[in-house]
């Protein structure tokens, strides 16, 4: 499977020049060990990865502490990783109780 990825890399690379983003991007689809069904969830999947490098750059560059990279959810828009987590809002009018 690895090697058809690489084969299908190899000859979109001779096909078109790549940017540094899909560059970026084919080689997390690669070590994620990703598919994508159709080339316009393929686009969608570039342009939220795009998304996370920006916040993930952005906070590199302002934090010395520790460093944020990519992982398996870097292609995932902020509600599909909540509902994976199994995020429920819950409701504004909602009562709560308060206890000392």
């Amino acid at each position: 499977m690895k090697n058809f990825i690489v084969a299908a890399i190899s000859s979109l690379a001779i096909a078109a020049p790549m940017s540094e983003m899909e560059y970026k991007f084919i080689n997390y689809v690669a070590n994620q060990g990703k598919s994508y069904g159709t080339k316009e969830e393929y686009a969608f999947r570039m342009e939220q990865f795009a998304k996370t490098d920006a916040i993930v750059n952005k906070y590199n560059s302002e934090q010395s502490s520790f460093v944020l990279g990519h992982n398996k959810f870097s292609d995932y828009t902020h509600a599909e990783y909540k509902k994976m987590l199994g995020y429920k809002p819950i409701a504004a009018d909602s009562e709560s109780v308060q206890t000392n």
